[in-house]
């Protein structure tokens, strides 16, 4: 199980969960914090460190994930946009969707390639509530990537159903 954003919140306790199940975690993180310690503790887990806003970790990440058995990708890391009165606007807006929507449909290109050799795979996509009744101004680009991700859910959804692959998007209330 490849979970992104795993470092808090609910997919810091999917992985504990996953793991309490016996599943192999493989914990995507972007700060260090004592829960990464603890997946790091666990036998069942592992931890990948990557800034999905720079390429160059973007790349390594996925080179890394592409020797991976992945049978369950969970896209969950995502970064809001307060960038509405700074001078480096355009720079922030990019990162932004770097983080969640570029990087996710990147890393579900990569682990669909194993996924259908095997006939098998689950992806769940996160999205936001954002999405479907729009963002406030101040993070609008937070909203646009979140209903890109719902997006490309449709796309991969309807590519992979014939190789028995399920590609969902949960939504979630989320706040800055």
């Amino acid at each position: 199980v490849l979970i992104t954003g795993a470092r808090t919140g609910i997919c810091f306790e999917c992985s504990k969960k996953y793991i309490r199940n016996d599943y192999i975690v493989l914990a995507h993180y972007f700060e260090q914090n004592n829960n990464i310690n603890y997946l790091n503790e666990s036998p069942n887990s592992d931890t990948i460190y990557c800034d999905f806003r720079d390429e160059k970790s973007l790349k390594d990440f996925l080179n890394k994930i592409k020797e991976k058995d992945i049978k369950v990708l969970i896209n969950n890391a995502g970064a809001f946009d307060f960038s509405k009165n700074e001078n480096s606007r355009i720079n922030n807006i990019k990162e932004i969707l770097s983080v969640n929507l570029i990087a996710p449909v990147l890393i579900i290109e990569t682990v669909i390639e194993k996924m259908k050799q095997e006939k098998s795979g689950h992806i769940l996509n996160v999205g936001s509530i954002g999405s479907k009744y729009g963002s406030n101004s101040d993070n609008i680009f937070y909203g646009i990537s979140k209903r890109g991700i719902e997006s490309s859910t449709k796309s991969f959804a309807r590519e992979l159903a014939r190789h028995n692959i399920l590609v969902n998007t949960c939504l979630l209330y989320t706040s800055p």
